[in-house]
């Protein structure tokens, strides 16, 4: 479906930011008759009035000289690739680079990794996903910067559609249909009818079996990290693509609300003192809630998440009943609750407040322990109880257990009144031999 070239002259200001980087970039390609082009996903969020600092750039030339060269000028952390000729460049916030040699791709097998080679700047275009990607911008001018068009994508852009470039697209790589989605919530677009006669023909063949578990499991963490992230995970089970990961893995309504209820999770931690901490992984708990321990056992062994993570998620799920049925007790003392919630992660807190934000004792016990308990230290150490004439030992650290719970239990936010306290305790247990 490649049409002539069209060109559109841009007719609106680029944003500082951008226009300051492409302004370097020109610097360093001045006098040396390099060709490269502003491609994809910026270009797109360009004309649709988004900021989008990943920078994608493409070259006829050597792309990681290229990437070299620029690195050399702006700094930033460079990542190169040798085997495809390209480099990576981070610059810091939230600035990144991407330099590619024009390559063209061939899938051998359907939903396997291409195999690469050196192509024309339209080999490079035709091997991306959908055509409002495909768009190049010229910005040798940067008052007066060009779009090349070669697949109609502005067209499909402004009419809000997604379209694929070539009919065996969701067959070379199955995981453009959770891209398609992805970009039909972010951007509020329609699936065109051809291509979604595409996505449903592949889903009926069973695209999706030739991808691992994990790649598959890589495009449902791009789908939660989206600002609407409930409408991407309705979406995707709409198209029944959690089944293609586990068949045990089902999302219910009751699940789709709760991360609509963590879009307001600012609103949330602000309320229960939260700080920042990673809406990602309270997300991949509430994905995980509905499964048992066993098949979530066994879906983790597919995922090349940390060890750290998968400890972690086993830990909540075997734990998360008992917990529960704690912070559910009648006449809870503010040790046991202390107790009960210190070891966890304020990620794992959060995931038991939005798990069960309707159960009013649940929620004021979460929010007494953020507010009052998270941070709460003894005034008191191991020096004030050897002060007190008590040799040193195991021993100290049972005695500071009991000072927590008598400071929790009766408020005791002095030092004196600890110290008041601490002294009735070793005397209360003087038939304790401490110096055993």
């Amino acid at each position: 479906m490649i049409s002539n070239k069209k060109i559109y002259k841009h007719n609106f200001m680029l944003p500082n930011k951008l226009k300051s980087i492409l302004s370097d970039i020109n610097e360093v390609i001045k006098h040396k008759n390099i060709i490269v082009y502003l491609v994809g996903g910026c270009v797109r969020d360009l004309l649709l009035g988004l900021e989008n600092l990943d920078l994608d750039f493409v070259t006829l030339d050597d792309g990681l000289n290229f990437a070299k060269m620029v690195h050399k000028r702006m700094g930033g952390k460079l990542t190169v690739h040798n085997n495809f000729r390209t480099g990576s460049i981070n610059l810091g916030n939230r600035i990144n680079i991407d330099i590619v040699t024009a390559r063209k791709e061939y899938y051998e097998e359907p939903g396997k990794l291409p195999k690469v080679e050196f192509g024309s700047l339209l080999d490079d275009l035709i091997r991306r996903d959908f055509t409002m990607n495909t768009l190049l911008l010229d910005f040798k001018n940067l008052d007066n910067p060009i779009i090349y068009d070669y697949f109609d994508g502005v067209s499909d852009l402004y009419n809000k559609k997604i379209r694929v470039l070539h009919d065996n697209s969701f067959i070379d790589d199955p995981t453009r249909i959770y891209r398609a989605v992805r970009f039909t919530c972010r951007y509020n677009f329609e699936i065109e009818d051809n291509t979604l006669k595409l996505i449903n023909k592949a889903l009926k063949n069973n695209v999706l079996t030739s991808v691992s578990e994990d790649r598959l499991f890589t495009e449902i963490i791009k789908g939660i990290k989206e600002r609407n992230s409930y409408k991407v995970l309705k979406k995707y089970d709409e198209f029944n693509l959690f089944s293609f990961i586990s068949n045990t893995m089902f999302i219910n309504n009751v699940i789709i609300d709760k991360f609509n209820n963590l879009e307001q999770i600012n609103k949330i931690k602000k309320g229960y003192k939260f700080p920042q901490i990673s809406d990602t992984e309270v997300k991949i708990m509430i994905l995980f809630h509905n499964l048992k321990e066993k098949e979530l056992q066994n879906l983790l062994e597919k995922l090349s998440l940390k060890k750290d993570t998968k400890k972690k998620l086993l830990e909540l799920k075997e734990n998360y009943g008992k917990t529960l049925n704690i912070l559910s007790k009648p006449n809870l003392s503010s040790y046991e609750l202390y107790k009960t919630l210190n070891k966890k992660t304020y990620e794992e807190i959060l995931y038991y407040l939005i798990m069960n934000y309707n159960d009013n004792i649940i929620r004021s016990r979460i929010y007494q322990y953020t507010t009052n308990f998270k941070n709460k230290k003894l005034l008191i150490d191991g020096k004030d109880i050897k002060d007190l004439g008590v040799k040193e030992g195991p021993i100290y650290k049972k005695i500071l257990d009991i000072m927590l719970k008598e400071t929790l239990n009766n408020n005791l936010n002095t030092k004196e009144k600890q110290l008041k306290v601490l002294k009735e305790v070793i005397k209360n247990n003087e038939r304790s031999d401490y110096n055993d």
